[in-house]
C-alpha cells in the first residue's frame, strides 16, 4: 500500500468533512468516485479539494484500506466478489486500473467498501490529523505568507485558509482584482453569506466591490464589506477594490479572539478605514469611494459606513436601524429643510460629504462606526445603486416574500428593472430615478443561531 497516497487522501477527504460536515462527505465522495453530480460541491471544487489525486488513485486506496486493513471482520462483504477482489488485492502485481474495474463492475459491493472505509477510518476518536500537502502554487504561496511551517507552529488553520481560497469566490475575485470585469454575478459563502453585484448598463464600468469573510480559524468570525467607487474620480474601481482588498488582509490577520472583543476591535477597525483613507489621499490620486462594513462578533456585531453605501438591521423582516448617509441631501433631511421620502429624488443626492480618500474630519470615521447587539436576524450592506431605487417598505417586501438564498439577488433585480416616480412637484426634484442606470450590489448576512 503507498502510504503516501493514503495520507494524502486523509488530508483531502478530512477537509471535505469539516466543509460540508460528516454525513454530506461521504455521500459526496461515493458520487464523485462514481461520477455523480453533488447537489453540495461541484466538480470543479472537488477536484480543487482532492488535487494531487485522481479518481483512479482514490479507488485504490479506499480498496486496499477498506478491504485489506480494516473490513475483513465485516460479515456483509464476505461473499464470492468479496473474496476474490480481496486475493487480487493481495498479489503482488495488481494494477491501479483493475481495481478500478473491478469495482465499477459491482456497484453494491463498491458502496459498500467506500462506507466501510470512511467508517473506519475517519469516524472513530484516533482518525488521522490533517496535513495537507500543498501543491497549488497560489495556495502553496498564501500559505507561506501567512507564516505556516507544516507544523504545529503554523498561525492559521491550514484548513480555514484552504476553504476561503477553494469556496470563496467573493475573496478570489477581489484578490484577482476582477469584479471591476463582471456583469453580473451571484456569491455564498456557507449557508449565511450572500452577495449580488450587477454592472447595470453595459456602457457604465463596474466601480463596486463586495466581500463575504469567515476568519481562517473561527468561522464564526465573518466580515461583509460592499464599496462603491466615486464615478466622478478617474479610476472609482481601483478606489473601491482596494478598500475592499485591504479590509481582508486586515481581518484575516487578526487574532480570531477579537472574536469576544468587539469592543477593542472596534479602535482597529477605525485605524485601518484612517490608513485606507490616507493612502487613497495621498498614493492613489484622484480615487476615492464609499465603504460598508460590517464585523460579526460573539455577542455585538460591528458596523461602520462613510459616504452612501448603508447597512441595514433587519428583525422579522422589519427593519429596526439603518446608517445615516453622508450626503448633502441627508443634512437638508436632518435639517429639516428636506422631506426623506424625496431625498433620492432631489437633483444633488449623489453629492457626498465624505469618502475614503476626501475625508478630512479623522473623527467621522469614529462617528460612523459603531457596536450594536446582537438582537437581530440578518444585516443588509446596500450600495446606493440598490437604496436609490429600492426603498424600506419594498425591502421589508422581498425580505417577506423570499426565500434567504435569493434576497440579494431580488434586491438587485429590483433595482435593475423597476423605475420610481414621484408625484412631488418641487424645481430641486426629478420626477423619476431609471432603473438599471448604476452599479448595484447586495450583501447579506443571516444569523443562524
Amino acid at each position: 500500500m503507498n502510504n503516501d497516497l493514503l495520507s494524502q487522501l486523509d488530508s483531502n477527504y478530512l477537509l471535505l468533512e469539516s466543509i460540508v460536515g460528516k454525513k454530506s462527505a461521504k455521500e459526496i465522495l461515493e458520487n464523485y468516485l462514481y461520477g455523480i453530480k453533488s447537489r453540495y460541491i461541484n466538480d470543479h471544487e472537488l477536484q480543487t479539494i482532492f488535487i494531487g489525486l485522481s479518481k483512479t488513485d482514490i479507488i485504490s486506496q479506499v480498496a486496499k484500506y477498506a478491504l485489506i486493513c480494516s473490513c475483513e471482520e465485516n460479515e456483509k462483504l464476505k461473499n464470492d466478489s468479496f473474496v476474490e477482489f480481496k486475493n487480487k488485492l493481495l498479489s503482488s502485481n495488481v494494477e491501479y486500473d483493475e481495481v478500478v474495474d473491478f469495482l465499477y463492475k459491482d456497484s453494491e459491493l463498491f458502496k459498500k467498501v467506500l462506507r466501510a472505509f470512511v467508517e473506519q477510518r475517519y469516524n472513530s476518536k484516533n482518525h488521522t490529523k490533517i496535513n495537507i500537502n500543498i501543491k497549488d502554487k497560489e495556495v502553496k504561496k498564501y500559505v507561506v505568507n501567512l507564516g505556516y511551517k507544516g507544523d504545529n507552529k503554523k498561525n492559521h488553520s491550514i484548513v480555514g485558509v484552504i476553504k476561503n481560497l477553494v469556496f470563496n469566490k467573493s475573496r478570489k475575485d477581489v484578490i484577482n482584482d476582477s469584479q471591476f470585469k463582471i456583469y453580473r454575478r451571484d456569491y455564498s459563502l456557507g449557508n449565511d453569506l450572500y452577495a449580488s453585484i450587477d454592472r447595470g448598463k453595459e456602457s457604465l464600468s463596474q466601480q463596486d466591490s463586495v466581500l463575504l469573510l469567515k476568519h481562517p480559524d473561527k468561522e464564526e468570525f465573518k466580515m461583509i464589506a460592499v464599496a462603491d467607487g466615486e464615478s466622478d474620480k478617474m479610476h472609482g474601481d481601483i478606489a473601491s477594490n482596494y478598500a475592499v482588498y485591504t479590509l481582508l488582509r486586515w481581518f484575516e490577520s487578526l487574532d480570531p479572539s477579537y472574536y469576544n472583543r468587539i469592543e477593542e476591535l472596534k479602535k482597529l477597525l477605525e485605524e485601518e478605514l484612517k490608513k485606507i483613507n490616507f493612502e487613497l489621499k495621498n498614493n492613489y490620486i484622484d480615487k476615492a469611494t464609499t465603504i460598508a462594513v460590517s464585523i460579526i462578533g460573539d455577542s455585538s456585531i460591528l458596523i461602520s459606513t462613510i459616504g452612501n453605501s448603508r447597512i441595514l438591521l433587519i428583525k422579522d423582516n422589519k427593519i429596526v436601524e439603518e446608517t445615516k448617509d453622508d450626503s448633502y441631501v441627508q443634512r437638508l433631511c436632518d435639517n429639516g429643510l428636506l422631506d426623506p421620502k424625496i431625498a433620492n429624488f432631489h437633483k444633488t443626492s449623489n453629492i457626498l460629504m465624505n469618502e475614503l480618500g476626501i475625508v478630512e474630519d479623522k473623527s467621522v470615521i469614529s462617528n460612523n462606526t459603531k457596536i450594536r447587539s446582537n438582537n437581530y436576524d440578518k444585516i443588509l450592506l446596500l450600495t446606493n445603486g440598490v437604496t436609490k431605487l429600492v426603498n424600506n417598505n419594498k425591502i421589508e417586501q422581498i425580505l417577506k416574500s423570499n426565500e434567504d438564498e435569493r434576497i440579494t439577488s431580488e434586491l438587485v433585480k429590483t433595482a435593475k428593472t423597476e423605475d420610481v416616480t414621484t408625484d412631488t412637484i418641487d424645481l430641486y426634484c426629478t420626477e423619476k430615478i431609471e432603473a438599471n442606470n448604476k452599479n448595484m450590489t447586495a450583501a447579506m448576512y443571516i444569523k443562524r443561531r
